[in-house]
Order: structure tokens, then C-alpha cells, then sequence
């Protein structure tokens, strides 16, 4: 049987923390297609200074079919993402956004996606509408799929809370895509609870002596629908917003 594969994100810091990450405009030509999806590459930066924009270098391989970028942040004053570009050295698309969650709550997160990026190595840039204090990028790049758009959004915001799931529905094949935002201290870090994941990353940081905590996790599924959960110890706010990828 097929498998599908199950990708979290997840990013816990301080109410002063932000993070960012992918997606898309013109379609460029690249990219193999057909097979199941998988991860091909993942990148990360951090940063807990005041920033007004996102980069990170990052590289595609002539078998990348989508470009994916998560943007996770604590809306204070405006700080939502204007806009964000993957640029392959010689031209620069604009992402698409694929989902976020509620503007009405305070911590937020954004999926964007550019479809058939060109190989090589460039610039994934997110530009915010005002200066952000601590940020943390996670993108990714995913073979395997013929879709041009992630599908089947799942959105979750809640106040005050020691755990957070993320479902989605899924077909054999896919993958499902999950970006978890916690207001965090260092001694409230999250604790992934799905035995059979994969933590491919897990990045800790401080902004103004408050600690942060970024984690990148995927899962094999072999269900009609898959949860990651998570958990902490000390009550907080949090975001959750995930994409499933088809073949």
C-alpha cells in the first residue's frame, strides 16, 4: 500500500516571538511530478531581533514540483506578511497564500506555495507590514505531486490551553502539512505526542530573555485522515493551520 506522508511545523515562542515562511506567483517550469509526494529539502532561519522582512537562501532540485513556506507570528501592530517571493537568480515570483488563520486572534499563522519552482539556488523573502520582533522561517520543498495548489485547509485558534491537534482529511499519497503557534517560556515547551513522527527539526532560541522553540515534524500516514498533537505544561495562546499536498 501506499503511503502518505504527514508534515508538521510547529513553532512555540514568546508573545514578542514571530516566524515566517513560503509560496507563489507565475508559474515558472521545473519540477518532475508524478509518484508520491515527499520532502525533498527543508530550511530554517531564526532571528530574535526587530526585522521588517524574512530571507533565507535556499535550494531546489530538478525533481521540485511545489515550494512551500509557513509564516507563524504574534500580531502586535500590523505585523501581518505583505508579501512573499522565491527568487531563482534570475527572476523573482510572487507566492500565493494558500490559508492563515482568524485576523481577530493574536497569534497567527500563513501557508504559501509556489508551484513547479525552477532549480537552483536563490531567495525566499518575506516582507512584513511592520517591524516583527523574533522570527523563525521553515520551508520546504516537496516532490512527487502533480497538483499546481495545496488543498483541504485546516485552521484552529484557541486561547489558554495545554494542547493543540491538528486533522485532516486525507486520500493514499498525500501529504498533510501542519504549522502549530505557541505562546511559549522556556519552561513551557511543547511536547509532540504522535509516537510515529519524525521531528526533523527543533530550533531554540531567546528574544529578550524569553525562550522560543521552532519544531518541523512529519508522519507516514496510512489513514483516511491523520492528527498530530501536541502538549504543554503551562496554559497559552496558539495558532494551527495546516495544507495537504496530493500526488
Amino acid at each position: 500500500m501506499m503511503k502518505r506522508l504527514f508534515i508538521l511545523a510547529a513553532l512555540a515562542f514568546s508573545p514578542l516571538t514571530a516566524s515566517a515562511w513560503v509560496i507563489q506567483h507565475a508559474q515558472p517550469s521545473g519540477g518532475g511530478g508524478g509518484g508520491s509526494p515527499a520532502i525533498e529539502t527543508i530550511g530554517t532561519t531564526i532571528s530574535s531581533s526587530v526585522v521588517t522582512s524574512s530571507s533565507m537562501v535556499f535550494t531546489c532540485g530538478g525533481s521540485t514540483d511545489m515550494l512551500l513556506v509557513g509564516i507563524s507570528l504574534r500580531r502586535g501592530a500590523g505585523q501581518d506578511p505583505t508579501h512573499v517571493t522565491w527568487s531563482d537568480g534570475s527572476t523573482t515570483y510572487n507566492m500565493t497564500l494558500s490559508t492563515r488563520t482568524s485576523s481577530s486572534h493574536q497569534f497567527r499563522n500563513y501557508w504559501y506555495y509556489l508551484s513547479n519552482p525552477a532549480s537552483g539556488t536563490g531567495n525566499i523573502v518575506v516582507t512584513y507590514s511592520a517591524a516583527t520582533t523574533g522570527v523563525g522561517v521553515v520551508s520546504a520543498s516537496i516532490t512527487g505531486t502533480t497538483s499546481t495548489a495545496p488543498v483541504n485547509p485546516y485552521i484552529h485558534t484557541t486561547q489558554s490551553v495545554t494542547t493543540s491537534s491538528a486533522t485532516a482529511t486525507t486520500s493514499t499519497g498525500d501529504i498533510f502539512l501542519s504549522l502549530m503557534i505557541k505562546q511559549d517560556s522556556t519552561t513551557s515547551e511543547p511536547t509532540l505526542n504522535t509516537a510515529d513522527a519524525t521531528l526533523h527539526k527543533d530550533l531554540d532560541y531567546s528574544s529578550g530573555g524569553n525562550g522560543g522553540h521552532l519544531k518541523f515534524a512529519s508522519v507516514v500516514a496510512d489513514a483516511s485522515s491523520e492528527t498530530i498533537n501536541y502538549s504543554w505544561t503551562t496554559a497559552a495562546n496558539h495558532a494551527h493551520a495546516g495544507i495537504v499536498i496530493i500526488p
